[in-house]
């Protein structure tokens, strides 16, 4: 049986490459504007 047997099912895959990709943006950004020296990341 694959993922795509119910709607259900492909809108939560959906959701959830959607929800992983808001993750990986959010860090890319959080990374690209820590200080070069600094490898500890810091909440604003």
């Amino acid at each position: 049986m694959s993922i795509t047997h119910c709607p259900l099912c492909v809108a939560l895959a959906v959701l959830c490459v959607l929800r992983s990709s808001a993750h990986l943006l959010v860090l890319w950004q959080l990374w690209g504007r820590r200080p070069a020296g600094n490898l500890v990341l810091q909440a604003a």
